[in-house]
């Protein structure tokens, strides 16, 4: 059966105008047999039909491991639809543990995952790597953010492209949901696995796309939408608040102290409190904190002291680091430089 243009013809119009795949590159397209992420390669190896792309595609499957002959299944599956499509094909074998009595979390899976396709994409030369994410998953990512607690950068979901590895991580179907991914699989007569898990209701993103969303559609139907556009929005207002922290940041000195770092205030006084804060998170850092470490209602009480130039006694952050207020600067310090300097 001949491909339908109209998917076909938004997803390689989408390419052209997002620039995130170059000519002639080569790519690695994650792929686990489902439904998403073979809409994903069979799109990529569409567009990939005409003269202009001259992509080199890699499929690439990650086997879990963790749902016996379903994981061998998916793994096979994926193997020979590489080989329909007469592309290379490589796949990593994880063996991820978990607690007894306990799944692995959906965090670490995801986390071997990206780790063994950054490992792939580098042993296979590729600048690279497409994964399948789409507009629902884009609307549940907000939304779990928003449960768990986040600020405007976590509101801003997943970005279209990142790096990871040598590579660059990028996901071409964000513009794109997931209902019409399965439609161009039934017009194109391509069949896909299905993974039982993801209507395991333990996980808190089969809560959210079951029961959650369901639920807030009957308030607004369109929630989904609106999520993903809540999403861009934020996107477009942390890529202003990091422009802005990236001028304070250019401030930064340190001294003749190892460990001990310095801002001026004055140019803190005009900044927005958002751009303070993350100026202030990265001086941090730079003085050894944990940036995972560093909970926001220390931060905004930085940026408070900051404000009023009066930070008394000292506040403390993770691993020690300690941010203490001057009267035309503020300083950071790791603990053995702290507790070695006579005070100011």
């Amino acid at each position: 059966m001949s491909e339908p243009r109209g998917l076909l013809q938004q997803f390689d119009q989408m390419l052209h105008h997002r620039s995130m795949l170059p000519r002639k590159a080569r790519v690695l397209v994650g792929c686990s047999g489902g439904a998403d992420s073979v809409a994903l390669l069979r799109l990529l190896h569409g567009v990939n039909q005409g003269a202009f792309w001259q992509w080199q595609l890699i499929v690439a499957h990650v086997n879990h491991n963790l749902r016996g002959p379903e994981s061998n299944a998916d793994h096979a599956f994926t193997r020979q639809l590489a080989k329909q499509l007469r592309l290379p094909f490589r796949v990593k074998s994880l063996r991820l543990e978990s607690t007894p009595g306990s799944q692995v979390s959906e965090n670490s899976a995801r986390k071997a995952r990206l780790a063994a396709l950054a490992r792939m994409a580098a042993t296979n030369r590729c600048s690279c790597i497409a994964v399948a994410h789409h507009a629902d998953d884009q609307a549940e990512t907000v939304l779990m953010r928003l449960i768990r607690g986040t600020g405007v950068r976590g509101i801003a979901g997943m970005a279209t492209s990142r790096p990871l590895g040598a590579a660059r991580l990028v996901r071409p179907l964000l513009g794109f949901t997931r209902q019409s991914l399965r439609d161009y699989l039934q017009a194109i007569g391509q069949p896909w696995q299905t993974d039982l898990s993801n209507s395991n209701r333990q996980f808190l993103r089969n809560r959210i796309r079951h029961e959650l969303l369901p639920l807030l559609a009957g308030y607004q139907p369109n929630i989904r939408r609106t999520l993903v556009r809540l999403a861009e929005n934020a996107r477009f207002a942390d890529r202003a608040i990091t422009k802005e922290a990236k001028l304070l940041i250019a401030l930064i000195t340190s001294s003749q102290h190892p460990g001990e770092y310095h801002l001026p205030i004055p140019a803190l006084r005009s900044a927005s409190s958002a751009a303070v804060a993350m100026a202030l998170r990265h001086l941090i850092v730079a003085a050894g904190g944990r940036n995972d470490q560093i909970h926001h209602s220390q931060l905004m009480a930085a940026v408070r002291a900051v404000r009023r130039r009066s930070a008394k006694p000292s506040l403390q952050f993770s691993r020690g680091v300690v941010l203490t207020i001057h009267r035309d600067q503020v300083t950071v310090q790791r603990p053995a430089v702290a507790r070695g300097r006579p005070g100011r």
